[in-house]
């Protein structure tokens, strides 16, 4: 009786050794998984983070030479005033953003959606001017117009506020 007891134990003894590498692999084998996934949490926290960056200051990639410059793109007020004299005309705002007012009669095709409105675009022999707060994005707007063929884009100098400070009538945004 005694000895099966020792054998029970020994048993048991040699089943522990036997076991031990397993519970030593098993532990080494979660802290590597638990590495692994706290990189990719931050992977997937980096990605968040650049998606909400991209979604704030989207402007698409036009695909405008850095050195085509079309010399006669911008348009003074009072030019603007005398294309809105003479029609067909359109005025385009591009703006994403402080959209409270805006000049009599403008169509609205945000900056970042333009490349794939083209379409909304007035047809040919339109002449079209672009505006947006105080003339940046227009002008890349006009450069991307101007590149892909409309001849006839013009882009107010200033944007908009160039407008207001002369004293350019203004309506409230729909």
């Amino acid at each position: 009786m005694f000895s099966g007891r020792k054998e029970l134990g020994e048993s048991a003894v040699l089943k522990k050794v036997v076991n031990l590498p397993f519970k030593v692999l098993g532990r080494a084998a979660r802290a590597v998984q638990e590495r692994e996934d706290a990189a990719m949490r931050e992977r997937m926290a980096d990605a968040v983070r650049a998606d909400a960056l991209a979604s704030e200051v989207h402007i698409p990639k036009f695909d405008v030479p850095d050195d085509y410059q079309p010399e006669d793109l911008q348009v003074t007020v009072d030019q603007l005033k005398g294309f809105m004299n003479q029609p067909p005309f359109a005025i385009i705002d591009v703006r994403e953003k402080n959209r409270s007012t805006q000049i009599p009669g403008s169509q609205s095709i945000y900056m970042s959606s333009l490349d794939i409105r083209l379409a909304e675009l007035p047809p040919a022999g339109t002449t079209i001017i672009v505006y947006c707060q105080n003339g940046e994005s227009s002008t890349l707007a006009g450069r991307f117009l101007r590149f892909r063929g409309l001849d006839e884009v013009f882009v107010l100098g200033g944007g908009l506020d160039q407008w207001i400070q002369e004293n350019g009538t203004i309506e409230d945004s729909p």
